[in-house]
């Protein structure tokens, strides 16, 4: 099965893994990995690499990034050369949770990017209620 690694700035991507659960129950093969302040990159780097292996059962690994252009970003763009992963940048609670639930052991990790931007590029809007 495709692994899941979340990552962002702070406690962030801890706290959508566990609203994710909360709405859709525990996700297998998912983990969190958070940039804790002032911690050096090249150690949130090795971190992040040590998440991608456990996670990676050689189908894989889907990392949800919280921000283009942040050390979080940039370390996972460094894994590429050398993991099979993907990014989805932009990480948010529907994004997951249709990655969580939509996840089987035959889906690929494309087919698996896809749906995490899809869901991203459907779940943002602005409701506007006329008020007279």
């Amino acid at each position: 099965m495709v692994g899941i690694v979340i990552a962002s700035h702070g406690v962030f991507c801890e706290g959508l893994k566990s609203s994710t659960e909360m709405i859709g129950g525990t996700i297998a093969q998912c983990t969190a990995v958070a940039l804790q302040p002032g911690e050096d990159p090249d150690a949130y780097g090795e971190r992040l690499c040590k998440a991608v292996d456990q996670m990676d059962d050689g189908h894989g690994v889907l990392m949800l990034i919280d921000l283009r252009g942040g050390t979080p970003f940039n370390r996972s763009i460094m894994l590429t050369r050398e993991k099979h992963i993907m990014l989805t940048v932009g990480a948010n609670l529907p994004m997951l949770l249709s990655v969580a639930l939509g996840r089987h052991e035959d889906s690929t990790l494309e087919e698996l990017a896809a749906l995490a931007e899809k869901e991203a590029k459907e779940s943002i809007g602005t409701i506007c209620f006329n008020r007279q």
